[in-house]
């Protein structure tokens, strides 16, 4: 590869031009004419690059102060085709080489003298300050954003507050039939009797009550009395309402008879038990409600591991499946619930390496974001669904970006105690320190000043 040199071209663009050629053979043609391509230093530079590059560098040029100073640093020299000459012109071209000789000499010393003079490093420590941003977005227009649904089983319990009473054992007692028709009366077993508050018993067998019979005294005839006959009872429901004073028994179904307990009856008794009302499963409902957006949480976080899940945007809805019927016996309630949700999920690294291009965009332009130092938090999802917008709080470290050139510019020649004065223009700049310098000022020539970025291999010339 070949590279032609401008005669305007300067040091650093040589350099430049050379770097960016991948081949590893490359001839560099210098025109005949340029001050600056005979300095010594350049081709002692060229070498250097060259062989840190791992590039075989060839100086082509018909100046014989280049080709001296070309191969005096090591590097190969494209030999020169002689033209023929006249005769006469012989004498002119001793003259010329020995102008030459004496030239390529006093470059000689010029170069020694130029390697003898001290040169200047002035290491940089870039400017690092924290800083704390809050950024808002579509939400969708964020990368890595995904929406994921989920669907649960809720169940709540609560315990039941109604109570009923339901008797457990029935009330036994007899009544007397009183029959006062002239014919007898057979009342079957299973016939109801009841008072008058309607509590109904049953005849637990058959009896046959008399007609109305004569009285007789002496064989006189005293008068009429009415037939009559003791029946078992038992109470038509279990529980303590069987349970009736005596004379209390006073109706009897289908039959024109009289009838009375001449005893109370006994034996009832109740039990309470506890059943469910409408406020117990309402209570139940309540705390399925309460749970559900929580519960669905947990679900979504388990089905996107890794990912921050932005809880403000779920959207969630219940679906009762199966509850406790009403007045049923039961000590507790239960109400079970399909829970449906569905949340933005966002991978936090792809969060990150976004947010860093856009802040990079934001902050000054002499500073960048320290990589690896953003840490996100707090985030707020605002809007309907659609049209969401995610803020985010975002801190993080901004590292200065130093301009070599523009410094070099601003450090020639100047004097060495007011360096800190620079910084003021420099905000990106923490600190300047002069190395291998004893003089009072900085050089005044760019190449014996070189700058240095600490914590970072990049050198500047």
């Amino acid at each position: 590869m070949m590279v032609h040199v401008e005669p305007s071209d300067e040091l650093n663009t040589i350099i430049h031009r050379v770097r960016q050629i991948e081949d590893e053979e490359i001839v560099i043609v210098f025109p005949e004419k340029g001050d600056l391509f005979q300095d010594p230093v350049l081709m002692h530079l060229l070498n250097q690059y060259g062989k840190s590059w791992k590039k075989k560098i060839i100086i082509d040029s018909a100046d014989p102060v280049i080709r001296h100073n070309a191969e005096t640093a090591g590097l190969d020299v494209l030999d020169l085709k002689v033209p023929e000459r006249p005769m006469n012109e012989g004498k002119r071209a001793g003259w010329v080489e020995r102008l030459t000789v004496i030239l390529v000499i006093l470059l000689a010393f010029g170069g020694l003298t130029y390697f003898a003079v001290p040169r200047a490093v002035v290491v940089v420590t870039p400017a690092v300050h924290e800083f704390s941003e809050r950024v808002k977005a579509p939400l969708n227009q964020l990368s890595g954003v995904q929406l994921v649904e989920v669907s649960t089983m809720i169940t709540r319990r609560t315990p039941s507050t109604g109570r009923q009473t339901v008797g457990i054992t029935k009330s036994t007692g007899e009544v007397v039939l009183v029959n006062q028709s002239s014919e007898p009366i057979l009342v079957p077993r299973g016939t109801i009797v009841t008072t008058g508050g309607d509590t109904a018993f049953l005849l637990t067998r058959d009896v046959k009550v008399p007609a109305v019979s004569t009285q007789y005294f002496m064989d006189i005839p005293t008068g009429l009395q009415a037939g009559q006959a003791s029946a078992p009872i038992e109470a038509l429901t279990a529980g303590s309402r069987g349970n009736v004073a005596e004379g209390r028994i006073q109706h009897i179904v289908d039959f024109d008879l009289v009838v009375r307990n001449p005893e109370p009856t006994k034996g009832g008794t109740d039990t309470v038990l506890s059943v469910s009302t409408i406020e117990d499963i309402d209570r139940a409902r309540g705390l399925v409600e309460r749970d559900g957006p929580h519960l669905t949480l947990e679900a979504l976080q388990t089905a996107a591991p890794e990912r921050i899940v932005l809880s403000d945007s779920l959207q969630f809805e219940l679906e009762i499946m199966e509850q406790t019927p009403l007045g049923e016996e039961t000590e507790e309630v239960f109400v079970s619930a399909l829970s449906k949700g569905k949340v933005h999920v966002i991978d936090k690294e792809t969060l990150r390496k976004e947010l860093q291009s856009e802040l990079e965009r934001l902050l000054p332009g002499d500073f960048l974001v320290v990589d690896g130092s953003l840490e996100v938090s707090n985030f707020v999802v605002e809007g309907l669904p659609g049209a969401q917008t995610l803020e985010i709080a975002v801190q993080g470290q901004r590292r200065g970006k130093v301009s070599g050139e523009r410094l070099i510019d601003r450090l020639i020649g100047q004097p060495r105690n007011e360096l800190n004065k620079i910084k003021v223009d420099f905000p990106e700049i923490a600190e300047i320190e002069v190395r291998n310098f004893r003089g009072d000022k900085l050089p005044r020539w760019r190449h014996w000043l070189t700058v240095q970025i600490r914590d970072s291999s990049e050198s500047l010339y």
